[in-house]
């Protein structure tokens, strides 16, 4: 299965999302997955205020459409809420494709911090965002809750639900390999295609 991946976080930033990207395209093989991702490269930038370091893209339609073409996914995932995920949205709205997206960060809070405007806004926003895609992934038990008490709909955790009224079992235990009598598994350090 190949697996394009949205995102506008890509190196050379080094933040959370671009660390799991990476992560992911190194053990998807494993699970019989190519990943496949459609990175701000090859797109002219700006610089974010307040924001050292960080650049946003401006992509056209067109080249975001070549791309996804040229890829030929059999799924669509958007990591980010940027300018990238936001063309691929609207790719895949207008082409009747179905998608899944990812919530990694808390964008409203940060957006809040650095501009002063309310969360309520950057969350209604977000819902709306997020309210096209199949489901939208989060990190954890509590940030699924906390979209749902925020009105997404479909959040999804990496992580099943043990006992829901019970926050501090809010995941199954995962064992490592070791923990249950196997090796360690190979470390590919194969990383995903980017789409150019």
């Amino acid at each position: 299965m190949r697996v394009l991946i949205a995102t506008d976080a890509w190196a050379p930033q080094v933040n959370g999302v671009v660390r799991t990207l990476t992560s992911l395209a190194r053990c998807a093989p494993q699970v019989g997955m190519e990943i496949v991702f459609l990175p701000p490269d090859g797109f002219p930038r700006f610089p974010v205020p307040s924001y050292p370091g960080l650049h946003l893209a401006i992509p056209d339609v067109q080249t975001i459409a070549r791309r996804i073409e040229a890829a030929r996914p059999d799924a669509i995932h958007i990591a980010t809420e940027g300018p990238i995920g936001q063309t691929v949205r609207t790719y895949c709205l207008r082409n009747r494709l179905p998608f899944m997206m990812s919530f990694t960060t808390k964008l409203p809070e940060c957006i809040a911090a650095r501009f002063f405007v309310p969360t309520t806004w950057s969350y209604w926003v977000l819902r709306r965002f997020h309210a096209a895609g199949r489901v939208t992934m989060a990190s954890t038990g509590s940030l699924v809750r906390e979209l749902r008490g925020r009105g997404f709909h479909r959040p999804l955790g990496r992580y099943r639900e043990r006992e829901p009224d019970r926050p501090e079992a809010h995941r199954e235990p995962v064992l490592s390999r070791r923990a249950r009598g196997h090796p360690p598994a190979a470390r590919p350090e194969a990383s995903g295609a980017a789409v150019s």
